[in-house]
């Protein structure tokens, strides 16, 4: 749910790495708006996608799907490195996003169909973040069945509140980086 501040600032002017951040905002440490890009040679390999309080899994799979996979498949990346930050998580307290342990597995799921056709299988996850446990270690057997092939089973269901959208977002965030369809 957090920026990663330090992950773009690491590569903010390297125009080999695409960096890719989908966070609450607002929320601590205040940054990764649309409008940070990317610096000198590594100008537009930064796409942050400051999400709203209530996302959830249709927000998510829509940011993903217009959004991150058009750019990952434009940029052609051999090489997936994953901040799996669990506190995404409807049930989590830290943050207010509405995702659910269905939608983390289904972009666990897209996230390693890409590192197959495209990078050869090569993809790192890391643990980031998860404050309820539940959610944590139910989002960790997710992420790990994903990237076996395996279904998982989504024991806490959806969340109970009503989402948010993300069409201006989506829309404000393909425009700055001229993606579908404003490429």
């Amino acid at each position: 749910v957090h920026h990663g501040n330090g992950t773009q600032e690491a590569f903010e002017t390297n125009s080999r790495v695409l960096y890719v951040s989908t966070h609450q905002s607002p929320l601590y440490p205040g940054t990764g708006s649309i409008a940070e890009r990317g610096i000198a040679s590594g100008n537009g390999t930064t796409i942050n996608i400051p999400l709203p309080a209530g996302v959830g899994d249709e927000g998510w799979h829509r940011v993903y799907s217009e959004i991150v996979f058009p750019a990952l498949e434009r940029f052609g990346a051999d090489l997936l490195l994953i901040s799996a930050g669990y506190d995404v998580h409807w049930a989590d307290p830290l943050a207010e996003l509405d995702v659910s342990l269905t939608g983390i597995s289904w972009l666990l799921t897209m996230l390693m169909g890409y590192a197959d056709r495209r990078c050869r299988g090569h993809a790192v996850v890391v643990l980031e973040g998860g404050y309820q446990l539940d959610a944590l270690a139910h989002g960790v057997c997710a992420t790990v069945a994903a990237m076996l092939g395996e279904p998982y089973a989504d024991l806490l269901g959806p969340s109970p509140r009503r989402e948010t959208p993300v069409d201006a977002l989506i829309q404000q965030v393909a425009q700055a980086h001229h993606l579908p369809p404003f490429d």
